[in-house]
């Protein structure tokens, strides 16, 4: 983020689903230190779950003057249904969805303890019947939708009619963006499974080697390693 005076400021976002513990506080600790090296600028640190906040540990000591407190948002802790009935007369009313509200209409599922499978059924028609002024990212939250069809459909025959409710299909061979992507993909696929392994190494806690020592052995950017891409 740009603020006033040209400064600069680093949201570093994870989600967890299953555990917020004390490694994933050292994980995220980890990121943040990386991130201030690597870009000279303040890291503000966000981890997002599913789990309940009353099951996320809110604080680790680092040392004896440094303590990690990382902003730690329950998906459990909105209002989902409100969420969703405020998106339904929306897309009722045709009026045009905007980002944001198109991703949160996917992320709502997650504010559900139960019924998850129910809940997928409803988001599925409403993405189907949404509007958006941009066709483009419209397109790519239809093909996001195969990650909550596939984790939270309860069968197989569920996962095939939800993806043909979305029109998955259609925007995974239909759309410029995805093509591109996919192209991309094919062409870079060893480079980028180089970064992601060495993200993973230099974000470890219990590896030894420096970020300087990555970069002089392989060859990539200090943000390339430490994005992973």
């Amino acid at each position: 983020m740009r603020l006033e005076g040209n400064q600069k400021l680093i949201i570093n976002v994870e989600d967890e689903t299953s555990n917020v513990g004390e490694e994933t506080l050292r994980k995220s600790n980890k990121y943040k230190i990386n991130h201030q090296y690597a870009y000279k600028c303040p890291v503000y640190s966000v981890i997002t779950t599913s789990l309940p906040s009353h099951r996320c540990l809110k604080e680790l000591k680092i040392s004896p003057t440094d303590i990690f407190r990382p902003e730690i948002i329950s998906y459990l802790d909105f209002d989902g249904e409100k969420i969703l009935n405020t998106l339904k007369i929306k897309i009722k009313n045709k009026n045009f969805l905007t980002k944001l509200e198109l991703l949160s209409l996917i992320l709502t599922i997650r504010t559900f303890p139960e019924n998850n499978a129910d809940i997928l059924e409803e988001i599925c028609s409403l993405i189907k019947k949404a509007k958006s002024e941009d066709k483009e990212f419209k397109m790519e939250m239809v093909y996001c939708t195969r990650y909550i069809i596939h984790k939270y459909a309860e069968t197989v025959e569920d996962i095939c009619r939800l993806e043909e409710v979305v029109g998955l299909k259609k925007a995974v061979t239909c759309g410029s963006i995805i093509e591109d992507i996919k192209n991309e993909g094919r062409a870079e696929g060893e480079t980028r499974a180089s970064l992601n392994i060495l993200n993973v190494l230099v974000t470890d806690p219990d590896f030894n080697l420096s970020l300087d020592l990555l970069v002089e052995k392989f060859g990539f950017t200090r943000e390339q390693i430490i994005n992973g891409k």
